[in-house]
């Protein structure tokens, strides 16, 4: 997956934004409990596992009250990241024939502060998932 995680805020200086991209690799066991009767496609799941993140860009956004906004990399901005982001991911759906319906929760489980004196900052997620399978005939 790509996915974008990051922080807004605001304070009475203003508005700002902290966006990381990843290039997320996740690695899930699925329970699938099938519904049974009436020839259903109605299939209920669970799943849990880990994901490793790669990270693939940073942006700092400001906007001062009274002023414009300005964008720039996190590089130029002084700030650092770790370039990997490990997770644990907990989450369950439905299978409605082919469609996909999922909701998932990302636990980062290190600080992405890669800087000299560390913060504890670690990376939560939400996940909304909407798809559609590609199964060979049976």
């Amino acid at each position: 997956f790509y996915v974008q995680k990051g922080v807004k805020g605001e304070s009475s200086a203003g508005t700002g934004s902290f966006s990381l991209g990843y290039i997320e690799v996740p690695v899930l066991l699925k329970l699938r409990m099938p519904a049974k009767g009436n020839g259903s496609q109605f299939s209920p799941h669970v799943y849990g596992g880990g994901a490793i993140g790669f990270k693939a860009g940073c942006t700092i956004k400001a906007h001062p009250t009274g002023g414009s906004e300005s964008s720039e990399s996190c590089k130029v901005a002084g700030s650092e990241q770790k370039s990997t982001d490990w997770s644990i991911v907990v989450g369950a759906g439905v299978d409605i024939g082919r469609a996909i319906l999922d909701a998932r929760y990302d636990i980062g489980l290190a600080t992405i502060d890669a800087s000299s004196n560390p913060e504890d900052i670690k990376n939560r997620a939400f996940y909304l998932l909407v798809g559609w399978t590609f199964r060979s005939p049976r």
